[in-house]
């Protein structure tokens, strides 16, 4: 797809148009991206509030867009260029076949519908009970022994949103099968089915805005050689990550909005996390099978070695009993030529000395000859 490109008075329309979260995935873009790009160029944005007062049906004044004098950046020149993002769908096709993963995804998705989030903690999950529990004894015994009150921990009103959250998923979850595995330390939840399992983090997104150091920063201790630093900023909303690697059709990560709470993205969650342990047990079969392969191609390859090695073996202690036999041949020949010696006078030996010696000496080509020794066979 061509590229279009966008003025700044363009963007400015665009962005007071819909929200930025809506309109930066079809352009390839995150939320953040485009808002820095706005931020580059003076452009403003809807603040917080503004969508979800809009959608109340009251009037929100509209922050104007200003021209900069003296400025290179003009309402009417080009400052981006990006092209917009067709969302693909079931048809969509990897190499001409139909994506199945992606298939999969949305098969979860409509089957599990809408996770309605309690409106208390009355009846959590039993990992969140634990965690409460455990929040609880903890406050119980700083009280006790006159420690400083933690009445704050786990108490603000979005981290008991968030645990709501958790709860009312991993309830869904567990219900179609997946064990809800805690961790005693640090509370790493593992997300699992039969020998497979995936990671999901809910926590408050925390924003990053650049901008350049004053006289306060740099009597703090900040470098005066430094141009800009990087402020945290509490949101207030939370985001969700399923630490997974899927194809860019599928979501991983959901930022809530004033106007879309994290409570009506927990379908779109629960089905990612389906849909990338279903893709882990694909991938683990693999490996697998790809190991024993590898172990039957290793196996038979130390067979073919045993048997090239017990081959040259073999034909080795053929080539030994040729030649035994050579040398038992060489062995009778001798006896018989110093027969042939003594008989024709040139050896003076007594007749009963050769006789001892001949016996000797035969017995010992008898015993080296492997056909007489009827090992002719043997390998």
């Amino acid at each position: 797809m061509e590229p279009h490109s966008f003025t700044r008075k363009q963007l400015y329309e665009l962005v007071w148009k819909e929200p930025i979260q809506v309109i930066a995935p079809k352009f390839g873009l995150s939320d953040r991206g485009l808002a820095k790009l706005c931020e580059r160029h003076a452009i403003p944005t809807p603040p917080r509030g503004y969508w979800a007062k809009r959608q109340a049906g009251h009037k929100v004044p509209k922050a104007p867009l200003i021209e900069l004098e003296g400025s290179r950046i003009k309402d009417t020149h080009t400052i981006a260029r990006f092209a917009a993002v067709s969302p693909r769908n079931q048809t969509d096709t990897i190499d001409g076949a139909p994506d199945p993963l992606l298939a999969f995804w949305q098969e979860q998705r409509t089957e599990i519908g809408a996770i309605k989030v309690a409106p208390t903690l009355a009846r959590p999950h039993r990992v969140i009970a634990a965690w409460l529990k455990e929040d609880d004894d903890t406050r119980r015994a700083h009280l006790r022994w006159g420690g400083p009150s933690l009445g704050v921990f786990r108490t603000t009103a979005l981290e008991r949103r968030r645990l709501r959250i958790l709860s009312a998923l991993y309830t869904a979850l567990e219900a179609r099968g997946i064990v809800v595995h805690c961790q005693h330390h640090g509370r790493i939840v593992e997300l699992r089915h039969e020998r497979d399992a995936v990671a999901f983090d809910l926590k408050e997104y925390i924003r990053q805005k650049r901008r350049p150091l004053n006289d306060d920063d740099i009597a703090r201790g900040w470098s005066s050689h430094a141009k800009y630093r990087v402020d945290q900023i509490a949101t207030g909303l939370l985001r969700g990550k399923v630490d997974a690697y899927l194809p860019k059709t599928i979501p991983t990560v959901w930022t809530e909005a004033e106007d879309r709470p994290f409570d009506e993205m927990l379908g779109e969650v629960a089905a990612t996390v389906l849909t990338a342990l279903a893709q882990a047990k694909v991938r683990r079969e693999e490996r697998e099978a790809a190991e024993r392969k590898r172990w039957e191609d290793q196996q038979a390859a130390w067979r073919r070695e045993e048997a090239a090695k017990a081959e040259r073996a073999r034909r080795q202690t053929l080539r030994d009993k040729a030649r035994d036999w050579r040398e038992a041949q060489t062995l009778r020949d001798y006896v018989a030529a110093v027969e042939a010696a003594i008989e024709g006078g040139d050896l003076d030996v007594s007749s009963d000395a050769f006789r001892s010696w001949s016996i000797w000496a035969l017995a010992c080509a008898e015993e080296l000859d492997p056909i007489r020794a009827t090992t002719a066979l043997e390998t």
